[in-house]
């Protein structure tokens, strides 16, 4: 459905795929330029795919369905800064937790400005995209705050796995949890993104959780992927993903 629409936009836009969602990814950067002061915070944004912005901004086009110069899509802008902010901030805090030392090709941000001041960023950032939803109305900033549970519970699940020992746990309750933690932790944003991009064109609550479902479907499928790249690259065997892979592994494949 969401791909009709889109072609729909596009074609009445004359534009094609590439510069479509190009043109979107410039717009969020222009508002993130023109919203962020804090220099750190813009150190964090840059070099984001802005994958989940683009989400929001496709569901607020195919159901606002006009161009994009009337005051409805400026919010929807601000509202793409909003889960852009919750989305990096996430990604500072798992870097700590994890004890990543790289994001995006560079220190992360605990490596070149200390533990403290990542944590403090990160709340900022949290602050920050919250007070953008809030302006947006209770719905949206309903919409902001339970996705941010989700993903603390995810983040909590997945510490909890960690500091007991994956060895504890049978291969299909590993699995179970493992589905668990990608669903709140990622594809809950991606969910997010999409029922907030509706709401923003003022669309039904109804339309609003269908987009939802249809976001939430690509985070999982998303992270999948991703977490399958990384163990075809040697990465990650650590987390939870990889004793379940040896479990997988030991069983002839078969999950």
């Amino acid at each position: 459905m969401i791909l009709i629409w889109g072609n729909k936009i596009m074609k009445e836009t004359n534009l094609s795929v590439d510069i479509f969602f190009k043109k979107i990814i410039e717009d969020v950067n222009t508002e993130i330029e023109n919203r962020i002061n804090d220099p750190i915070i813009k150190s964090v944004l840059e070099g984001g795919k802005r994958l989940r912005p683009m989400l929001m901004l496709l569901c607020y086009h195919a159901c606002n369905g006009k161009e994009k110069n009337n005051s409805n899509y400026k919010k929807a802008l601000e509202g793409a800064v909003s889960i852009e902010l919750a989305h990096n901030a996430s990604l500072v805090h798992d870097d700590i937790i994890d004890r990543d030392t790289e994001r995006r090709g560079k220190p992360s941000l605990y490596v070149r400005n200390g533990v403290d001041t990542a944590l403090l960023i990160g709340h900022k950032m949290i602050a920050a995209g919250f007070d953008i939803a809030l302006n947006h109305g209770p719905d949206i900033a309903k919409v902001y705050v339970d996705t941010w549970n989700k993903a603390l519970s995810g983040e909590i699940l997945e510490v909890k796995i960690n500091n007991n020992g994956k060895e504890e746990y049978s291969k299909e309750n590993l699995l179970k949890m493992y589905y668990n933690i990608i669903d709140q932790k990622t594809a809950s944003l991606f969910e997010s993104a999409c029922m907030s991009g509706a709401l923003e064109a003022k669309a039904s609550w109804e339309i609003a959780k269908t987009l939802g479902q249809y976001g939430r479907e690509i985070g999982m499928a998303y992270q999948l992927a991703d977490d399958l790249v990384d163990l075809e690259n040697g990465e990650r065997i650590d987390s939870v993903i990889g004793p379940l892979l040896k479990m997988i592994e030991g069983n002839n494949g078969k999950i």
